[in-house]
């Protein structure tokens, strides 16, 4: 049986992202002596062209599409340039990518960064300058409040990983038809972000016509991500910070929150919404 730590042993089902763990349990004054389900959370290292660039903190699954997308939506990959090669070593934690170029000077700076898990700290290599990157979204596509809501409900039942443990983030990809076409989950949420944007990728997928869904708050960075993946609608159950209100304006990306039941409210750009 593989552990994962002191007393911790990994379960049968989605052995890579869910531990077992010992617990005790209160209940008013009366205690129990139980296992609980907790979300698995490892270091892995990014080294392009054989030089370490970050190490994200992350769940353990999907590395290789985390790994594209974290390249893609910090323009370090640029969709159009040749798909380099990346090796990834699950047990050690790192992913090794060669490109054909050498990388920017600029991201010498960015050596050896650690990035959490947590909404604290920006999860990114988030600098002004990438709001001014980010290019305003042009597309047309309309969707429709029905269409909104039975989306969330949709992503929201999808969300396995987040109903056993609460401690993941979970974004979706959907079309304004209102089909759930992909869905990542991570202890954080840039990361899940990242997650899609490296499956269509690899994928071939285009994002200019697609719905976002995430289950966290909204914030500067996430709208800045969407925007350089070029994404027309953002849609949280949660709730936006004022930057980011400010930035989807700026980029006219339509952007809802609190989607609950029938209700939701629409920061930025809302033509788009029928």
């Amino acid at each position: 049986m593989l552990r994962c730590g002191a007393g911790f042993v990994m379960l049968g089902v989605a052995v890579d992202s869910v531990c077992k763990v010992p617990i005790t349990r209160w209940r008013e004054d009366r205690a129990e002596e139980m296992e609980d389900e907790v979300v698995r959370e490892i270091p892995l290292t990014i080294q392009v062209n054989g030089r370490e660039l970050v190490t994200l903190l992350c769940s353990p699954v999907g590395l290789r599409e985390l790994t594209f997308g974290f390249l893609l939506s910090e323009g370090i990959l640029t969709p159009d340039e040749p798909r380099p090669e990346i090796e990834i070593n699950e047990q050690g934690g790192y992913a090794q990518v060669t490109l054909a170029r050498e990388l920017a000077p600029e991201l010498g700076l960015a050596w050896s960064r650690l990035v959490g898990s947590g909404c604290a700290a920006s999860a990114s290599f988030y600098r002004a300058a990438d709001a001014e990157q980010a290019k305003v979204i042009q597309s047309r596509m309309k969707v429709s409040r029905p269409v909104i809501w039975s989306l969330m409900k949709t992503f929201q039942a999808r969300s396995e990983l987040y109903r056993r443990t609460g401690g993941v983030h979970a974004a979706g990809l959907a079309t304004p038809a209102g089909e759930m076409v992909a869905f990542a989950e991570d202890i954080g949420r840039h990361n899940a972000l990242d997650r899609l944007i490296g499956d269509a990728f690899l994928r071939g997928r285009t994002l200019r016509d697609s719905i976002l869904l995430t289950s966290g708050r909204v914030s500067s960075e996430i709208v800045v991500k969407s925007a350089k993946a070029q994404f027309p609608v953002l849609v949280s159950r949660a709730a936006p910070t004022d930057l980011a209100v400010l930035l989807a304006r700026k980029l006219e990306m339509t952007l809802v929150g609190f989607v609950r039941g029938q209700r939701l409210n629409v920061y930025a750009a809302a033509e788009r919404i029928q």
